[in-house]
Formats: structure tokens, sequence, C-alpha cells
């Protein structure tokens, strides 16, 4: 192929890609008649090939052939052919959500982030979020994935109350020394078998009984169809906050919070194979001047759960 006929098929090209593209038609039409036609004696010759002028070559080497898609047309022996060049997509969003069923049980589901769940029944101010302050006779639930081996140092900021459950090979509770006592509980239900097993939580204490200073990577494990806890604290005007350090073990757990006056909701919270460790946190407010917050958890036959600890501010 001469050097005119390869300027007569870079013309053909970009006479072609004109044609095609009605955006701005005239502009382009112009810019290729202007670079089109290089005197001779712009032609340079470098180890036996012609060599085309620099305009013309660039405008052969791109052109715009629709949104999101370049053409790229190279010149060289026997290389002619246009070569469509895709953009990269956008990945496609991760939705999570938290549906309510009619009966005030929620079922969650799980995202690739892991945000936290909730649940909140009761006379809540409408729009009131998790932080929100209670109305009176108010129960909220918050779940948060806890990563294996996650740190739990007591007492905590504020703490009224604290257990340690499955410390201990006998099961004997270690609980705040200067506490009021004011959780009860864990009692078992339903035919459970336990044991005392490695867990997901680091807890560690000071100012325990009967141990004043310690640390445990265990945890107290409950199996059996029907077989499940009761906490129980009491509930004042004030609002309460109760805190379980828990987790599923091959099945979901379902755990229901209520106040013995009236005002509770549920959640369920979905586990995987093996070991999965929740933090939820039980948010509660009183109607009259005392009353007692009921907290049920089970799961699912064929598995099981496990508690750590219990806090309670």
């Amino acid at each position: 192929m001469t050097d005119d006929d390869d300027a007569r098929w870079i013309t053909s090209l970009l006479h072609g890609e004109a044609d095609r593209h009605e955006p701005d038609r005239a502009r382009v039409m112009a810019r290729i008649r202007d670079g089109l036609g290089p005197p001779a004696a712009a032609r340079t010759h470098a180890g036996g090939r012609w060599l085309m002028p620099l305009s013309i070559a660039a405008a052969a080497l791109v052109v715009m052939a629709g949104v999101g898609t370049f053409v790229v047309a190279r010149v060289g022996p026997g290389i002619g052919r246009p070569e469509p060049v895709p953009t990269s997509a956008r990945p496609a969003g991760t939705v999570h959500s938290t549906v309510a069923s009619s009966n005030g049980k929620v079922s969650v589901g799980t995202a690739t982030s892991a945000p936290s769940t909730s649940a909140t029944t009761g006379p809540t101010p409408t729009g009131a979020g998790t932080g929100a302050p209670l109305a009176p006779g108010s129960v909220s639930i918050q779940a948060q994935p806890a990563p294996s081996g996650l740190p739990v140092v007591l007492p905590q900021a504020g703490t009224r109350d604290w257990v340690v459950v499955g410390g201990r090979q006998d099961r004997v509770l270690v609980r705040a020394k200067a506490g009021d006592r004011a959780i009860t509980g864990p009692d078992l239900f339903g035919n459970s078998a336990t044991a005392i097993a490695p867990g997901p939580y680091r807890v560690s204490w000071t100012g325990g009984a009967p141990e004043q200073d310690s640390s445990t990577t265990t945890w107290l494990t409950v199996r059996g169809a029907g077989a499940g806890m009761r906490i129980s604290v009491p509930a004042a005007k004030g609002e309460g906050a109760l805190v379980l350090y828990l987790g599923s073990i091959d099945a979901t757990v379902h755990l229901a919070a209520r106040l013995a006056g009236g005002g509770g909701t549920s959640i369920d919270l979905p586990g995987g194979a093996g070991t999965t460790g929740r933090v939820v946190t039980i948010r509660f407010r009183a109607s009259g001047g005392t009353d007692t917050l009921l907290v049920d958890i089970s799961c699912d036959p064929g598995g099981g759960m496990g508690l750590a600890a219990v806090t309670l501010s």
C-alpha cells in the first residue's frame, strides 16, 4: 500500500465516522479537510518507511464512536480495523434491609459491611432512631456483629451492674462486687444441655466476686429443643440499657424483650455455620414507677447459643 493509499484510507475512515455521528458533524468535517492533503515536502523518510505528519497520525488513532465506547484505529502493516474498547461499569451496590412483620417480630438480614440492626416497639415518638429518647413503656433492641476475639473490659463507664457468664469451669457467675446485683440470671429453661466452651469474646474484669481480677475466653453454651435463658432486671421511669455479649452456634437466635407491665419487642439474629458473635443492646423505660424487664433468649433446634457477659447501665 502506497502513501497515497494510506492517506485515502484514513480519509475514508474519518469521513465515514463523521457521516455516522450527527452531533457536531460540520466541525468534524472541517477538521478532516484541514488536516488532509499534506504537501509532499512535509513527509519524511526514516529507515525506508514513509511517516505521515503527526496531525494525521493522531487523528487516525482515536475516533469517538458513542457514549461510553471508543473506537481505536491502528495504522501499520496488516492493521486497519477499528477495535471497540468498552468503558468499565460501576459495580452494583449492596442493599441491606430489616423487615418487621405485623406481629412485631423482626427478621434481620445481612450485608457486606455488616451494619447494626434494630427493632423498637411501644409508644416511641415517630421517627425516633436508636439513640432517640424512649417514651414510657418502650423497649428497643439493637444488634451488632462481634468479630472473633472482641475484648470486653469490665466494669464499663456508667455500668450499675455486670455479670461474667461462663468464666469458670464450676459455672459460678462472677459478679460486680460493688454492684447492686440488679441482674437476675441467666436462668435456664427448656430441655437444655449446657457447657463451658471457648467463645468469640475475651472478657476481663476487675472488682469482681468471687474472683477479684481475672480474664477468660470461655462462655456458657446452651443446646436443646426449646432450650434457652432468661435474664431480668428492674426497670424505672428513667431509661436503662442492658447489653448482652452473646452469639449463635449453627443456628438462629431468637430474642424477646418485654416489660412486665406491657410493651416489648423481639428480634431474630441469623447465624451461619459455626459461631457468630452478637452484641445486643436493649434500651427500656418503664411506664409507671417500677417495672421489670424480662429477656428470653432461645435458638433453633439442632443448634446452640452462647452468652459471655451482661452489663446494666
